[in-house]
């Protein structure tokens, strides 16, 4: 299992982004992500934290790269679940308890 993961484009907000990964990994568009999220989802502080540090880059051997990696977490409406059926949601508490950040999922 792993994460939704994808680049921040220059010019790009970090909520672009995740939108773009969504539509592009899980086939789910903009407006229908954006129907099926609970109200607090557009509140920066309650889905958006965002960690940085420096590694050796995985392009570029030698080189140390700084990074800065968004962590979104996103609740999903009750009666909107059908729209992620075909991403394997609802999964059963006792597996979303056993996985990363209490997720439903990772792609």
């Amino acid at each position: 299992n792993s994460f939704v993961t994808t680049r921040v484009l220059r010019e790009e907000t970090w909520r672009a982004a995740a939108y773009r990964a969504v539509e592009d990994d899980l086939h789910i568009s903009e407006d229908d992500l954006e129907e099926a999220l609970v109200p607090e989802a557009n509140e920066d502080n309650m889905c958006h934290s965002v960690t940085e540090g420096k590694t050796v880059s995985s392009s570029f051997p030698g080189i140390k790269s700084k990074y800065r990696t968004h962590m979104v977490s996103w609740k999903i409406k009750e009666d909107k679940v059908h729209v992620f059926q075909s991403c394997g949601l609802p999964l059963n508490l006792e597996k979303r308890e056993s996985n990363p950040f209490k997720c439903d999922f990772t792609i």
